[in-house]
C-alpha cells in the first residue's frame, strides 16, 4: 500500500465475488476512519443496495456532491471518491445508464484539472519568487489544464448521439460545463 491508499484486505469486505482490497486515504479521512467507511461500503455495495455499474466501475447512487465508488484492480476493488453523484437532486441525476461511463470520465478529468489549477496566492508567490518567468510558466500550465478539460468536454459531447445532445440532462450538463470553463468558475 502507498501513503495514499489504505489496505482493506484484512477486513474481508467483498463485492461481486471480489475483495475490496484498498481505499484511498482521502476517502477514509472523509468518513472519519476505516470503521465508518467499511460500514458504508458494506451497506451500499450489496445486491439490493443503491449502486450502479459505470463501465468497469461500480458507483454508489445517492444525492450530494460526491459518492464512493469501487474500481477494479489486480487485488479486487479499490474504493475511491467520485467527485459527483448520480442520485436524486445530485449533479448527474437523470443521466441514462448507457452514458454514465462517458460522463464519469469527464467528471474525473474536471476534478483533476480543478484540483491542479493555480490559485491567486500561488500566483502572487510565484511572481514574488520568480517574477515574470514564473508567472508565465504558471499561466501556460493553467492553459494546458483548461485545454485538457475542454478536450474531455468535447469527447463527452462527441460520444453522445445527436438526439441525446438535446436531452435535458445533456443540454444542462454540457451548457453548464462550457460556461464554467468560459467564465472561469470551477476552473
Amino acid at each position: 500500500m502507498t501513503e495514499r491508499t489504505i489496505d482493506l484486505l484484512p477486513h474481508q469486505l467483498a463485492f461481486d465475488g471480489r475483495p475490496v482490497g484498498s481505499a484511498h486515504a482521502v476517502l477514509c479521512r472523509g468518513y472519519g476512519g476505516v470503521t465508518e467507511l467499511l460500514r458504508d461500503l458494506a451497506e451500499t455495495f450489496v445486491p439490493d443496495g443503491s449502486w450502479c455499474r459505470v463501465g468497469p466501475d461500480v458507483h454508489a447512487v445517492r444525492g450530494g456532491e460526491a459518492a464512493p465508488r469501487l474500481r477494479p484492480t489486480a487485488r479486487g476493488w479499490e474504493a475511491d471518491l467520485f467527485e459527483s453523484a448520480w442520485g436524486d437532486r445530485a449533479e448527474l441525476e437523470g443521466v441514462p445508464q448507457e452514458h454514465r461511463a462517458a460522463v464519469a470520465a469527464y467528471v474525473d478529468v474536471r476534478h483533476r484539472v480543478v484540483a491542479d489549477l493555480t490559485t491567486a496566492p500561488e500566483l502572487r508567490a510565484a511572481c514574488t519568487a520568480g517574477g515574470t518567468v514564473a508567472v508565465n510558466s504558471l499561466a501556460l500550465r493553467r492553459l494546458g489544464l483548461l485545454d485538457d478539460r475542454l478536450r474531455a468536454l468535447d469527447a463527452l459531447q462527441s460520444s453522445l448521439p445527436p438526439v441525446e445532445r438535446i436531452a435535458p440532462w445533456a443540454r444542462s450538463l454540457l451548457t453548464r460545463e462550457a460556461l464554467d470553463v468560459a467564465t472561469g468558475r470551477n476552473g
